[in-house]
């Protein structure tokens, strides 16, 4: 019934009339036939006869006909969309994880997480040090902070190359969100069929979103001194810790990119 509800929708307006009025003549020339022949109307008269007959079953057989042919037109429409889907979905599935994974020292999520984990550990340390002294956070000179900075800027040079230090970030950011808009349209119609829950793709677009919320580039070593103030350099680290939760989901689902990428290689085939 919902195969037929669907054909009926997608079936142009005007086939969709000739149905309906195919419909009610075909009945009314079936019992009109009936009729004449339990009369006799057709008797002699074989030429009137066919013509009639042939009249009747084309009034019953040509709706069925172009309902048929629509059906098979649309069920090929829709496997060559979904097949040409599928073909972009695995390239640009593919770029996504190549791009995320790219910038990361190892290019293996586990590795990438542990250490993004342990950058957020190291500007925890320093936003706990900030907050034991609250007079100091809103004075200037942070040269006491040295020990907690210098630990985040490591951190910063194990969890990520040389560029995504840099304000080459905000590319790679925007790269990102590049590829996710494009995968996005294509997956959007087969979420169940990958087996995608639908916050999925909402929850992927807020982290992408966060990365560049405030500031636009987090991920920039630390400067403290004397003309430094330490509530800055709290605030750079809670941008940091944000952003690293942000990568961190979005590592999570790597696995998932890489399922996308296998089942739309082989055209939704296991």
């Amino acid at each position: 019934m919902g195969a037929l509800s669907g054909l009926w929708k997608r079936t142009d307006t005007w086939i969709l009339v000739m149905v309906l009025l195919c419909g009610p003549w075909a009945v009314g020339g079936v019992l009109l036939g009936w009729h004449g022949e339990e009369l006799g109307w057709w008797d002699n008269r074989p030429v009137i006869t066919n013509l009639y007959s042939s009249f009747v079953s084309a009034l019953v057989g040509l709706p069925l006909a172009v309902l048929l042919v629509t059906s098979l037109t649309s069920r090929h429409e829709e496997t060559a969309a979904r097949t040409a889907a599928f073909r972009r979905a695995a390239q640009t599935a593919r770029l996504f994880r190549e791009a995320l994974l790219g910038k990361f020292p190892t290019g293996t999520p586990e590795m990438a997480g542990t250490q993004l984990r342990e950058l957020q550990a190291a500007c925890r340390v320093l936003r706990h040090a900030t907050n034991s002294e609250r007079g100091l956070a809103r004075v200037p000179g942070s040269s006491h902070l040295g020990g907690e900075v210098v630990a985040i800027n490591e951190a910063l040079e194990r969890a990520f190359v040389a560029e995504a230090r840099s304000s080459q970030q905000m590319q790679w950011f925007a790269e990102l969100r590049t590829y996710w808009r494009l995968l996005d349209t294509e997956v959007e119609p087969y979420l169940d069929e990958l087996g995608l829950s639908p916050e999925q793709p909402v929850q992927i677009a807020d982290a992408l979103k966060q990365l560049t919320a405030d500031p636009p580039a987090p991920f920039l070593q630390l400067t403290g001194g004397l003309t430094v103030r330490p509530l800055k350099l709290r605030q750079q680290a809670l941008a940091m810790i944000n952003g690293a939760t942000a990568l961190l989901y979005l590592l999570d689902q790597v696995d998932d990119l890489e399922r996308i990428e296998q089942y739309a290689r082989t055209g939704g085939h296991h």
